[in-house]
């Protein structure tokens, strides 16, 4: 049996977890969920998962500062960011901490499973 590809998705939405997930399972990928961005570093760190779906505007810690502590533990580590904002600035941002794509919430699932099998075939 070959492993599947584990992906991790970081959002404070229950629903957008839900939608996401449904989309990763049902192309042969295993999903793991945080719904906060403390939640989502400990499971990167214990699950190692090959990319990570993270939403920008979380209570706690927003993803902006799961991005820099990720990249502190891995700098190589594939994260897209799915936010509602599309602040220029805030893409910019994101581009220069090493977010591999940026995508407008809700995502499209065609171009969610284009952006993530580029991500893991890089």
């Amino acid at each position: 049996m070959t492993d599947k590809t584990k992906i991790l998705i970081v959002d404070d939405s229950l629903f957008q977890r839900r939608v996401i997930g449904d989309i990763l399972r049902d192309n042969n990928y295993e999903v793991i969920q945080a719904s906060n961005g403390r939640e989502g570093i400990k499971l990167f760190e214990s699950d190692h998962p090959r990319v990570i779906l993270l939403d920008l505007l979380m209570p706690d810690m927003n993803g902006i500062e799961v991005i820099k502590e990720i990249k502190k533990i891995s700098e190589s580590q594939k994260i897209i960011v799915l936010s509602a904002d599309i602040q220029q600035s805030i893409k910019d941002e994101c581009a220069a901490l090493g977010v591999f794509k940026f995508l407008n919430k809700p995502a499209k699932e065609k171009e969610l499973l284009e952006v993530l099998m580029e991500a893991l075939n890089e």
